[in-house]
C-alpha cells in the first residue's frame, strides 16, 4: 500500500484498477474491491501493514462494474464489513442486472462478451448491500456522496470538503498524465457523463483519486476545471 495523503492509501499491489483504504477515527473503510483475483492481495497488504482483516469494517462500492466489485464477496466474508452503495447500483452488486453499455454499434456488439466475462469467466459472486446511500448524503468517513451517473447509473464520487479530496471513481480517468473521459463504449450516457464531470469540477479540491490512473496531489481542481472546459 502507498499513502497518497495522510489517512488515504492506494493498493499498489493491484494493477488493473485503483482500490483505496481510508482511515476513520474508529476504523478503516475500503473503497472498491478490484477484480476477483485482487481479494487476496488486498487482504495480504492489509496484514503486511499491521491491520487484521477485521480492521476494515466498511466497504464503499462506487459502482458495480466487475473491476470494482469483483473481490467484494471474498473481502466481505473475510472482514465482516458492511457494504455501502448507491441505491441505483444495488441490483448490480446483487448480480441481478446486466451491465448496460453505450447505445452504439460497438456497445451492442460488446454486450454478449461482457455477459460472458461477468457470469462465466470471472464468475461474479453477488454480495448483500447493508446500506444504500443517495446524492449529497454525508458518510461516517467525512465524505459527501455525489451521484455521478453516465458511466454507470448509480456511480458515486466521494468528496471530503475539509480535506479537499475527491475520489471520482470512473467518472473520468487519468492516462498518460492527462485527464480523459470514461471509456466510450462502457458509458451508456455520454451526456450524463459530461454533466457529472462539470458538476465535480465545481468542487474545491486539492487531491483527485480516480478508478484508473495515478492520483493528482496538489492543485487537482485546476486540472479538473481545465479538462471540463474542453468537453
Amino acid at each position: 500500500m502507498r499513502e497518497i495523503v495522510q489517512g488515504l492509501w492506494l493498493f499498489d499491489e493491484v494493477r488493473e484498477v485503483n482500490v483505496y483504504l481510508w482511515q476513520r477515527a474508529d476504523g478503516f473503510t475500503l473503497i472498491d474491491t478490484g477484480m476477483p483475483w485482487h481479494a487476496y492481495p488486498i487482504l495480504r497488504a492489509l496484514g503486511d501493514a499491521g491491520h487484521g482483516p477485521h480492521a476494515v469494517d466498511r466497504i464503499i462500492i462506487t459502482h458495480a462494474d466487475f473491476d470494482h466489485v469483483g473481490g467484494l464477496a471474498q473481502i466481505r466474508a473475510a472482514t465482516g464489513a458492511a457494504v455501502i452503495a448507491h441505491a441505483a447500483e444495488v441490483p448490480g452488486v446483487l448480480g441481478q442486472r446486466v451491465r448496460a453499455l453505450a447505445p452504439t454499434v460497438l456497445g451492442y456488439a460488446m454486450t454478449p462478451l461482457f455477459r460472458l466475462l461477468d457470469r462465466v469467466i470471472f464468475k461474479y459472486r453477488p454480495s448483500p448491500v447493508d446500506d444504500m446511500v443517495l446524492d449529497r448524503q454525508m458518510l461516517a468517513e467525512g465524505f459527501r456522496v455525489f451521484h455521478a451517473p453516465g458511466h454507470a447509473p448509480g456511480q458515486i464520487a466521494l468528496y471530503h470538503p475539509e480535506r479537499k479530496i475527491l475520489i471520482g471513481a470512473d467518472a473520468l480517468a487519468r492516462r498518460g498524465g492527462r485527464l480523459v473521459p470514461p471509456v466510450g463504449f462502457l458509458t451508456p450516457s455520454r451526456v450524463l457523463a459530461v454533466e457529472t464531470i462539470r458538476r465535480l469540477a465545481k468542487l474545491d479540491i486539492e487531491v483527485l483519486c480516480l478508478g484508473h490512473g495515478e492520483p493528482i496531489v496538489g492543485a487537482a481542481g485546476e486540472q479538473l476545471r481545465a479538462f471540463a472546459a474542453t468537453l
